[in-house]
């Protein structure tokens, strides 16, 4: 059976997390709607599938944590071209593999590389929803997936909830739907 505080227990007793949130409900939709409003530096085009799919589950929780929130590393941002063509991509820890030896692309970056024959085309940003695997269908949970907010967002779920500004610390808005 379903209980938001036991997912709120076993998220808040993994090492990494410093505190977890219930917000509410219209605290979500403040947060949602500041992050709706962010841009790109050069105003390139751009999607936030994070926010869009978070926003689309029925529950949220508000997680500060160090380190990031899984040991497995995930793409948060990559660019796509006009037909949907991955042509750039961050490069986390761990993915390096992904681009080694590879000289069909260039590095925009220390962690960010593009297919150069792009440069030229429509692009967009993609902000990527980062599906988590830290909890499950064995907690109720279905389809989990955190949202890693604009500095806008964090100040506001900051001010919010009390949280001091400490550049060790993130904050992530985690989504998901009971089983």
């Amino acid at each position: 059976m379903f209980s938001i505080s036991e997912v709120v227990g076993k998220l808040g007793s993994m090492p990494q997390i410093v505190s977890v949130y219930i917000p509410d409900e219209s605290d979500i939709r403040t947060f949602y709607e500041e992050e709706s409003r962010v841009s790109t530096i050069s105003d390139m085009p751009m999607e936030n599938e994070a926010m869009a799919v978070s926003k689309s589950r029925k529950h949220h929780l508000i997680v500060v944590f160090t380190e990031g929130l899984e040991n497995s590393p995930h793409h948060e941002v990559v660019m796509k071209d006009g037909d949907g063509n991955l042509v750039g991509w961050d490069v986390p820890p761990g993915l390096e593999y992904e681009v080694e030896g590879r000289d069909d692309l260039v590095w925009m970056g220390e962690d960010f590389v593009m297919d150069p024959s792009a440069m030229e085309g429509e692009i967009r940003v993609v902000l990527v929803a980062q599906r988590l695997t830290v909890i499950g269908e064995d907690d109720g949970v279905r389809d989990p997936v955190a949202m890693f907010p604009s500095p806008s967002t964090d100040m506001m779920i900051r001010e919010r909830y009390g949280i001091t500004l400490d550049s060790r610390c993130a904050t992530a808005i985690v989504g998901f739907d009971e089983v």
